[in-house]
């Protein structure tokens, strides 16, 4: 008895300062008790749906993680009559906050933590201002760029180059606030990094649109400028040559925070550069910087004379970060000869982007000059592959000429997403999940909160 109540009293003690009741190996049966110390009801109550709709007879790990009474077997818990209970709602006042704050504010911001709190209502740009003040930074370039509020970001769940080097909107987030559109608000996560309390409905969220409702704050790891950061910019007549010499990059492995191919009518190269661009970042100390550059110099070089490639031209700083910002916004269609086009991405093993690529060519074009909106990218790292074709420029599902395409992608290694098109119907276990998930948030999905990434 004397060690539980030791064991309670640190516990109160790590949440009271912000910490968690666990950060490595998960609830498991000994820690179950002290969850609702960190999650309120309406959280235990939606793990316990979510948990139910996966596994409705309890079967996986029974006993664990969820205190008694909120997870399987047993009748689903119904949200409370009328709205959210006074005492249900939110814990350190993260709930309960006057709806009517200023856009964007920053909630709470401790730099020694590397950790900000900020309504997400905010740009991505506000965030970086407000951070750099403080010699921070947040790496995340989606597509979109930092015009993007902080709630489109990381309700789209996309991420952009730097993802080779820091990972993904998704492993940045380390809490927030869901308002679903039951009316309740849900305070998910927290504010240290490794936190394993419960299950991660903060992932659930994460990519889903608003599916679940609307994100109202977000708590968000961030990182220290860097001393250094350098773009380097080679030019290709060729587009097989270009993704060649990305792969010999790839394989230096030298630690890039970006390395990406950029080409179609629209890219960066333009006309003199039919074959497109490949483009890496490096960010670091001075000296590991100029160490990479040298590393990735004398990699190009292996290619021999007869190369005809233009570069490497070099941008540094603010410069080379306005470069990848303009790739970040022709991503995401927010440049004027961008306008009315459909976005496709698939993703597949490093070694497939040059036939994934392939695959996506027919739609985008060749020959075709600037202005089109016709944009084709390889992240050469991770394989993933990103066009934007005129809209209607792909046949919808079921529809003739599209399934060459669908299967040229998946022959590729890919899988094909196209954003803004209709859903095909799910399959009848996912649609079942799915649908259980959803009485969870809002006890129906609206129509036009369906979508999302996922």
């Amino acid at each position: 008895a004397r060690v539980e109540a030791a064991s309670k009293e640190i516990m109160a003690a790590c949440i009271e300062v912000g910490g968690t009741i666990t950060g490595e190996h998960g609830v498991g049966i000994d820690k179950r008790g002290y969850l609702p110390l960190v999650c309120p009801p309406p959280v235990l109550r939606a793990m316990g749906e979510v948990r139910r709709a996966f596994d409705p007879e309890g079967r996986c790990n029974p006993g664990k993680v969820l205190p008694d009474g909120w997870g399987p077997p047993g009748p689903p818990r119904a949200p409370p009559a009328g709205g959210q209970a006074e005492e249900e709602r939110g814990t350190g006042g993260r709930a309960t906050e006057d709806a009517s704050r200023a856009v964007g504010g920053v909630l709470e911001y401790e730099p020694a933590d590397l950790v900000i709190r900020m309504d997400a209502r905010g740009s991505l740009s506000e965030l970086a201002e407000i951070a750099a003040r403080s010699g921070q930074w947040l790496p995340h370039d989606p597509p979109g760029g930092t015009a993007l509020t902080l709630a489109e970001a990381v309700a789209s769940g996309r991420s952009g180059p730097l993802r080779a080097g820091f990972g993904r909107i998704r492993d940045h987030v380390l809490g927030l606030t869901l308002e679903t559109h039951a009316g309740e608000r849900l305070p998910l996560g927290g504010r240290v990094v490794k936190n394993v309390a419960g299950f991660d409905l903060v992932r659930l969220v994460v990519g889903s649109g608003e599916r679940f409702g609307r994100i109202v704050d977000v708590t968000l790891r961030l990182f220290p400028i860097p001393q250094a950061d350098r773009t380097l910019l080679w030019e290709f007549p060729g587009d097989a040559e270009a993704l060649a010499f990305g792969r010999r990059l790839v394989s230096t492995g030298v630690p890039v925070a970006a390395l990406g191919w950029f080409g179609g009518p629209a890219g960066p190269g333009g006309p003199e550069a039919p074959g497109g661009v490949v483009a890496a970042r490096i960010l670091g100390s001075r000296a590991a910087s100029d160490f990479m550059e040298e590393q990735l110099i004398a990699a190009a070089g292996l290619g021999g004379s007869g190369t005809s490639r233009i570069g490497p031209r070099k941008l540094e700083g603010t410069e080379g970060a306005a470069w990848w910002e303009e790739r970040a916004r022709e991503a995401g269609g927010l440049t004027p000869r961008l306008e009315g086009t459909l976005s496709l991405r698939s993703a597949g093993m490093p070694a497939a982007s040059g036939a994934l690529l392939e695959a996506f060519r027919p739609l985008v074009g060749r020959g075709e000059g600037r202005g089109t909106g016709s944009w084709l990218a390889a992240h050469l790292m991770d394989g993933g592959v990103e066009a934007r074709i005129p809209a209607g420029g792909i046949p919808g599902p079921g529809e003739a000429g599209r399934a060459p395409f669908e299967e040229a992608v998946r022959s590729a290694g890919g899988h094909l997403v196209v954003q803004g098109e209709a859903r095909r119907p799910d399959d009848p276990v996912r649609a079942r999940i799915l649908a259980e998930i959803d009485t969870v948030f809002l006890g129906a999905v609206p129509p036009a909160t369906a979508g999302g990434s996922r």
